[in-house]
């Protein structure tokens, strides 16, 4: 899959595309902070309400609970009542039976009245079909203290709610009974619909123990609504049981054991926000519409010379110089071409120019490419011709050895033909080699052990060599200069180091240390030097040459007496890129 890049698109299809996102991230960020305040505005106005009737319903409920102990009061301080509490005779009861004003006929939602002694005891009540007895010993004692009264629990008979209110009745400060009113909790719908119409349609107002043992929307029982509630920072929120989210309220009821929460529909408190936050996207949607209309007609009017431009570039990339950009235009891109066609013609005139110098390059190198292809067939034919003259050198030193009766001189004779043979060699392999800068050490030295060896007629087997030689060049002087080195430690090493028929091995190696520093390494496993053998006083002319052929490459030498004798050779080979051909050919002509 191709990886998106913004560089890839055209200027034409960038600016579009930088402006939309630029609008569309500001209009973003724009509506995003206009609706969430909008929004938080919202909903602290919501729980400023929710928070005033919440605590305005707590003290409704609470009046209307004192309205309700004040009259149920004034009926239990009646002598009927006293009278039959100091004496539950039938006659009391009697009386007390038509003593209208204990019955509270007037009020539909009282359910019973009931008379209670002192020790708790029921001892009479207006509705003796049902029973009416969970009230709690608290309750008792809190109606026997000052002042004189309490509001118990909410409770369940059936489907209804119904709650005690328990009046003391005690005369001189001497306690003598309770009269106890259930009343009934339950909404009209006349008064459910003028409610809605204060504090609106989705909100709602529900009623409950402290202990969450009974709870009620003023209709029926319900769950506790706080069970699956998240307490935030204002109010609860949780999911009504008409299933839409509410913001709630909690608020305790002054003298009862009750509390009272007011919902409100989240919802409805956020609809001018959604309200509001659909007119902003739509203007948004309009606005990006319209400023990519804008944008395009804007891009359009700068790409298109643009383009031209880009065009004319690319015919002056193929070689036409004679590309023109006719661009009517004042402004900074009519400047533009302008120069374009200024900076165009100055380079068909530099091309001009440029093409003239080239030719007159290539007819010079072609002339010095003649005059070096003359001169290196020159070089090599002074190559062979040394190398032919050197070889007449040798044969008739040779000639002349086989004539001589001392061994001796004949043995010098054949050193000096071996000395030429490896002068030679070089100049041979130059006439063969196509380089003529330099020559492959390895090759020459292999090609020059393999002569000394025909020379000495040394049979392999009695004398092994071994080669360890690195793939190293070096310039002819420098070959010339080993390869004498070579020749007379070779030579040494098979005349003096294995005498009469003695067998042995000789390990010739060249290997390269560090940059430009090598060693070469000639070992034999022979009878080694005698122990009385001073090198550096040494007076053989072999030695001798070896001395001076190492001041002439900077080397060292080292020979070391181990089970045989080992020579080491220290040198350098200047660093730096190899001669080609041809600078080696000037150089040399």
């Amino acid at each position: 899959m191709k990886r998106f890049r913004f560089s890839n698109y055209s200027i034409e299809k960038r600016l579009p595309i930088f402006i939309f996102s630029l609008l569309f991230v500001s209009l973003v960020v724009f509506i995003s902070y206009s609706y969430f305040t909008v929004r938080n505005n919202s909903l602290a106005a919501g729980y400023e309400r929710l928070n005033t009737l919440t605590q305005q319903f707590s003290s409704i409920f609470s009046l209307q609970a004192k309205n309700l102990v004040s009259i149920t009061g004034q009926a239990a301080q009646s002598d009927p009542v006293l009278n039959f509490l100091i004496n539950p005779d039938d006659k009391n009861k009697e009386t007390l039976d038509n003593y209208n004003e204990i019955k509270f006929k007037y009020d539909s939602l009282t359910q019973a009245v009931q008379l209670w002694s002192k020790n708790k005891k029921l001892l009479y009540s207006t509705n003796e079909n049902i029973s009416f007895s969970n009230i709690s010993d608290s309750s008792f004692r809190i109606a026997a203290s000052p002042p004189g009264y309490s509001i118990g629990k909410l409770s369940s008979k059936g489907d209804t709610v119904i709650f005690p209110m328990i009046i003391s009745v005690s005369e001189h400060n001497r306690l003598y009974g309770y009269v106890v009113r259930w009343r009934m909790i339950h909404a009209t719908k006349a008064a459910i619909e003028q409610l809605a119409h204060l504090i609106g349609r989705n909100a709602n107002i529900l009623v409950g123990n402290k202990d969450s043992s009974l709870w009620t929307n003023l209709r029926i029982i319900i769950n506790d609504p706080r069970l699956n509630a998240s307490r935030t920072e204002h109010a609860l929120e949780y999911v009504s049981l008409r299933g839409d989210r509410v913001i709630a309220e909690e608020n305790p009821i002054p003298g009862t054991p009750w509390i009272c929460i007011v919902e409100l529909s989240k919802d409805l408190i956020l609809k001018d926000t959604s309200a509001f936050l659909k007119w902003v996207v739509i203007f948004g949607i309009i606005l990006i519409i319209i400023g990519l209309a804008v944008t395009w007609i804007l891009s359009r009017n700068i790409t298109k010379p643009l383009n031209t431009l880009s065009m004319a570039a690319a015919k002056i990339a193929d070689g036409n110089y004679f590309s023109r950009i006719e661009l009517n235009r004042t402004d900074e891109l009519g400047i533009l071409a302008n120069s374009f066609n200024e900076m165009s013609a100055r380079i068909r005139n530099s091309k001009d120019e440029l093409e003239k110098k080239i030719n007159e390059v290539e007819e010079k190198n072609e002339q010095l490419e003649n005059s070096l292809k003359e001169k290196e067939i020159l070089l090599k034919e002074v190559h062979h011709r040394v190398k032919n003259n050197l070889q007449i050198i040798s044969s008739l030193l040779n000639l002349q050895a086989n004539n001589l009766d001392n061994p001796e001189i004949r043995e010098t004779f054949k050193s000096s033909q071996l000395r030429i043979r490896s002068i030679a060699l070089i100049h041979e392999k130059l006439y063969k080699s196509k380089s003529l800068a330099s020559i492959n050490l390895k090759e020459y030295i292999n090609e020059l052990v393999v002569y000394l060896l025909n020379l000495y007629n040394t049979n392999s087997a009695r004398i092994g060599t071994r080669l360890e030689l690195d793939d190293v060049s070096a310039e002819i002087g420098t070959t010339i200069t080993l390869g004498l080195i070579v020749s007379e430690l070779v030579t040494n090493a098979i005349k003096y180091a294995f005498p009469d028929t003695e067998s042995g091995n000789i390990l010739i190696s060249l290997k390269k240390d560090h940059d430009a520093c090598y060693t070469l390494m000639i070992k034999d496993n022979g009878k080694g030097l005698p122990e009385n053998f001073n090198v550096e006083n040494a007076q053989t002319l072999g030695l001798s040459i070896v001395k001076t052929l190492l001041t002439q490459i900077d080397g060292e030498v080292e020979y070391r007496r181990t089970g045989g004798t080992e020579v080491r050779i220290y040198f350098k080979i200047p660093a730096g890129e190899p001669e080609d051909e041809m600078t080696y050919l000037t150089r040399s002509l």
